[in-house]
């Protein structure tokens, strides 16, 4: 896979597995409150943070894919790119990657009853974070794009990126069809639209 560019707090390690970056933080966060503006929200310690980031190449164009708390895929189809390669910004507490975009519209397409209440508010978190950045109430900078090297090393099993697991997706940028969305996040997407 093709490195993107990270801005934010740098990982303290890369790992490729699959096609896709995992980005590894050794603790995510402590006990506290993080504000995104102008909301507090709790947040929690958790150790060995790994937040992957594929990119993918679908109908002359580079879409990347990501996920929110294991089980919400967030897909970014319209990215806006720098010397041909996204800009990953790893901006909350969580280290949850955020691609910048031609953001468009913002959507999702949900299972709700396969979700419990803490995804149900990660997604409710989410949406609102990418609502401000479309309103133009949370500015993010495309300055100071860093790099990072690919180590050798093993993703745990359970900290894997498998669309499978996925019970929601948030889409950013264009309304996603058939004929704009890669066969992958399409079938997600199509199956949670049916269901």
């Amino acid at each position: 896979m093709e490195k993107v560019w990270i801005k934010g707090p740098k990982p303290s390690k890369v790992f490729e597995k699959d096609d896709a970056h995992y980005f590894y933080w050794p603790i995510e966060a402590g006990i506290g409150i993080i504000k995104i503006w102008k909301f507090k929200i709790p947040y929690f310690p958790k150790l060995s943070d790994y937040e992957p980031v594929k990119t993918v190449c679908f109908s002359n164009s580079t879409q990347v894919l990501t996920r929110f708390h294991y089980r919400v895929l967030v897909y970014f189809n319209n990215p806006i790119l720098i010397q041909n390669k996204p800009i990953v910004d790893f901006v909350t507490g969580s280290h949850s990657p955020f691609v910048h975009s031609n953001v468009e519209r913002i959507g999702d397409d949900i299972v709700v009853e396969d979700l419990d209440s803490r995804e149900v508010d990660a997604i409710t978190l989410l949406s609102t974070v990418l609502k401000l950045i479309l309103i133009g109430k949370l500015h993010l900078s495309s300055d100071n794009l860093e790099t990072y090297e690919i180590q050798r090393g093993n993703v745990p099993e359970e900290s894997l990126f498998d669309l499978k697991k996925m019970r929601c997706v948030v889409w950013v940028g264009v309304f996603p069809t058939e004929q704009n969305t890669p066969k992958e996040v399409w079938q997600q997407i199509a199956g949670m639209r049916a269901g």
